[in-house]
């Protein structure tokens, strides 16, 4: 979850080697370079080959500490603001505590535009509110807002054709779906002053994102002269929809939109660190990233990371004193979300010094896994870089967009080679993203584990093994359900897991809606049988509601139920079902199961109150045996007492849906990563340290039970066991069981890590790990900010989207920590 190590090295590397020739400025057909110049560049293998070692085993961890504690102290660092200056101080300051002094600012004047109030609702057809989040240096509305109509436009080309009379006085929502950020990017920064020639009010826009989970993306745009200025924002792809639905239906849509804001200039700086060059220092090799961000999110992205990277870049070269032949200059620019002022008032300054230039590089779309650098330039200069990037294979592919980054694209535009940084930059982790959902008895489940198990041996711990057991294999081939009565509506359903068939062609039954178990035992069987019972639970908690889900298809079919459907255990619904696991009782009718959205369970609760009569059609298929698994234990072997054990887990197992992302890769990922990290570290506690990714955990705590079967004896030995299976969000403290004695030591531990020291004793302390605890073994597992947990819990959603990589960096942190606290104390954690 880190900023990938190659990519620090990429840009180091590259920036020293290319100090080393001039890059061609100027067309060249023949692309055969001289043989002493690749002579030269194969000559760097030994100085590559020493900043990777460094990188690696030393100054990697400091840089990605700055970088989070940069983010974490300063967050949104938008233009015009003193936080943004406060963080160029910090730059500042810790260049010099780095050993770097030669570090200037150049002032200049930016746009200082801050929004006060956004608010937006639908009116008519039906009342709604609408998320927006306003452009930057949009205008605002008048105070008490503005109420007009609105008409959904899919294209400037559809906004040219539209009759003039059709959008005077309205709002127009531009409905352009995601294709390319290039391709659509236009109906932020362009489409206000479109819409305002044509008469419109104001301009709601698609947000520039091809996915959504619910959130609208802000960003800048650009008013032409002599054409009014009219509110501007963002709504979400959600919403957006909705629009274009309606009025595909002929509806009337009235919105109210409500945005003030503020704008007037302040003075910024852009940041120069220098490492001189040792025989032509006048000579410059640029690398960038800006310092500013808008003021939402963090900021850590976009670009945050691309700026430390580039500041790292001489800052390191310095501490290694390695001083290439020309200067290396990091440029922190400022106030780039505006509009590239910075950049332009750096161009503007130095242009006469545009000769010097050597080669300009820049990271601004992510600082993800890297693949290689887009290039702009001659030929030769291509040509170059891409003899230069071999010593960086796999990350040597090279690409000629034209356009290598937004703030440098205007000194590329004056004749300068330069590139930027590409990489994966689909919010990817490798993980997460290789192997998605991984459900019990899949090959999928057994690759990834094989994955861990040689991740692990490449992060030099090779005491990995694995334990063999049998785990259910259940896979749903087609689930459908439509209402056909009192009208016609196809229903979302997901089958719980184990959940047995209906008949090839269907279930057709009326449907019962039941509030709860107490409902249904009052209910007369007469009132029940053949039919579908719909289990209308509101979401309480979790361990209050989840019973629907576990037992609801065994409790209706004893009063003669011919299947049910649940409402999906989660809080909020983005008409997305929710699966899980249930079970059957012996010497019950085992019935077909499956959630249905919060949506349709409401659907269904109205129409049975209002007296209609509901019938359904389903169809669930699927199929079940048993397959081999493996769960996995790897040990960072204890100094003094290797015999005793200090177990960190999560499963690495996840149901069939969405990508088991934080369900449980995020629990499993820092279990995984404190052995691993600790070893790294050459810190050996006394005790062992044992991560064991459970396999099967999803279909029954199956992993864990073979465990605690096969090492019953060996209980004694467990000193503390802990799980993270409920999100690695922002990391709150632990839910502790044990002695009290144990919950005194803990609780005295957790006081290194204010502001992360809450304990709580819930008496369940995770599902894996509860089967030990009720054996007497103390444990805890990690509290964390997981009130949307359940919101994604089980379902499409759960995926890299609901997880943040500083949350889960704070997360690994601390549980690597704490677990090596424990492992190190001189006393066992008390049972009694």
């Amino acid at each position: 979850m880190k900023i990938p190590l190659k990519i620090i090295i990429l840009f180091t590397v590259i920036s020293v080697i290319n100090t080393s020739v001039v890059i061609n400025r100027y067309d060249d057909d023949d692309c055969e370079l001289d043989a002493k110049l690749v002579e030269e560049i194969a000559s760097y293998k030994n100085v590559t080959k020493h900043i990777m070692e460094e990188i690696r085993t030393n100054f990697g961890e400091v840089m990605y500490n700055e970088y989070t504690r940069f983010i974490d102290t300063f967050g949104a660092r938008p233009s015009g603001t003193e936080v943004l200056e406060r963080s160029i101080d910090h730059m500042i300051n810790l260049t010099k505590q780095h050993g770097l002094n030669d570090v200037t600012t150049e002032e200049l004047e930016v746009p200082h535009w801050v929004r006060v109030h956004e608010s937006a609702s639908m009116l008519q057809p039906h009342v709604k509110n609408i998320a927006i989040l306003g452009f930057g240096s949009s205008v605002s509305t008048p105070p008490e807002g503005i109420t007009a109509e609105a008409i959904v436009i899919n294209s400037f080309d559809e906004l040219e054709k539209t009759d003039k009379k059709l959008i005077e006085g309205k709002i127009v929502v531009f409905d352009a779906h995601y294709v390319t950020y290039g391709d659509t990017v236009v109906y932020r920064s362009q489409g206000a002053s479109k819409a305002a020639k044509k008469g419109a009010i104001a301009t709601l826009v698609r947000s520039i994102t091809p996915f959504s989970i619910y959130s609208p993306h802000t960003g800048a745009q650009y008013y032409e002269k002599n054409v009014p200025k009219i509110p501007t924002a963002a709504i979400t792809l959600e919403d957006a929809d909705l629009m274009r639905r309606l009025q595909n239906a002929g509806e009337k849509i009235v919105l109210h939109i409500k945005m003030l804001s503020t704008s007037d200039t302040k003075k910024s700086r852009n940041t120069l660190v220098d490492l001189k060059g040792s025989v032509h220092p006048e000579k410059l090799v640029i690398v960038s990233g800006h310092i500013d961000s808008w003021d939402v999110g963090q900021g850590a992205m976009d670009d945050g990371g691309g700026m430390i990277i580039s500041w790292f870049t001489p800052v390191l070269l310095n501490l290694l004193k390695l001083k290439p032949k020309r200067t290396i200059r990091a440029i922190l620019w400022t106030a780039e979300e505006p509009g590239l002022v910075g950049a332009q008032a750096y161009l503007k300054k130095h242009m006469n010094e545009l000769d010097n230039i050597n080669f300009i590089m820049e990271s601004d779309e992510g600082t993800f896994k890297p693949l290689g650098l887009d290039v702009a330039g001659s030929k030769k200069a291509r040509c170059i870089v891409k003899e230069v990037l071999k010593q960086f294979a796999p990350i040597n592919k090279l690409s000629s967009s034209g356009y290598p980054g937004s703030d440098i694209v205007i000194f590329v535009r004056q004749g300068v080679p330069g590139a930027s940084l590409l990489n994966e930059n689909e919010r990817y982790t490798r993980f997460i993203d290789t192997f998605g959902a991984r459900p019990s008895g899949t090959e999928v489940l057994e690759r990834s584990i094989d994955h861990m198990i040689n991740l692990t041996k490449q992060h030099g711990l090779n005491d990995v093994t694995t334990e063999e057991l049998e785990v259910p294999h259940w896979v749903r081939v087609h689930e459908s359900a439509s209402m056909l009565q009192p009208h016609v509506k196809n229903i979302a359903i997901l089958g719980f897991g184990s959940s047995v068939s209906t008949p090839p062609e269907g279930i057709t039954a009326e449907a019962i809606v039941i509030n709860s178990f107490d409902e249904l035992e009052k209910t007369d069987k007469k009132l029940i049988e053949g039919k579908i019972v719909v289990f209308d639970a509101h979401y309480v908690t979790y361990g209050d509601t989840v019973v629907y889900r576990s037992q609801g298809a065994s409790k209706a079919a004893k009063k003669g139920a011919i299947a049910t459907l649940v409402r999906s255990i989660t809080p909020f619904s983005i008409y997305s079902p929710h699966t899980g696991a249930q079970y059957y009782e012996k010497n019950v009718p085992k019935i077909p199961t499956a959630a249905i959205t919060l949506e349709d369970a409401d659907l269904m609760r109205r129409l049975q109150n209002a007296g209609e009569k509901i019938v359904l059609h389903i169809k669930m298929l699927s199929t079940s045996d048993t397959k081999k698994s493996r769960n996995t234990l790897v040990d960072l072997k204890g100094s003094v007492h290797p015999e005793k054990l200090v177990i960190v887990s999560g499963h690495i197992d996840s149901w069939d849906v969405g990508q088991g992302a934080m369900d449980d890769g995020g629990g499993m990922i820092i279990s995984w990563f404190t052995p691993v990290l600790l070893n790294l570290l050459k810190l050996k506690p006394k005790r062992t340290i044992r991560a064991i990714l459970w396999t099967a955990e999803e279909p029954g705590l199956v992993g864990a039970q073979a465990y605690l079967k096969k090492h019953m004896n060996e209980l004694d030995n467990i000193n503390f066991i802990m799980e993270s299976d409920e999100g690695t969000f922002k990391p709150l403290g632990l839910d502790v069981a044990g002695s009290k004695k144990a919950r005194c030591i803990v609780k005295e531990v957790l006081k290194q890590f204010a502001p992360i020291n809450k304990l709580s004793s819930s008496g369940y302390p995770g599902s894996d790990i509860v089967i030990f605890v009720r054996q007497g073994v103390p444990g805890a597992s990690l509290l964390n900010e997981n009130e949307r947990y359940f919101w994604y819990h089980h379902s499409e959603g759960d995926t890299m989207n609901v997880q943040t990589k500083n949350d889960v960096v704070d997360c690994a942190a601390f549980w690597a920590a704490f677990s090596y606290v424990i492992a190190d104390l001189s006393v066992d954690i008390p049972r009694q």
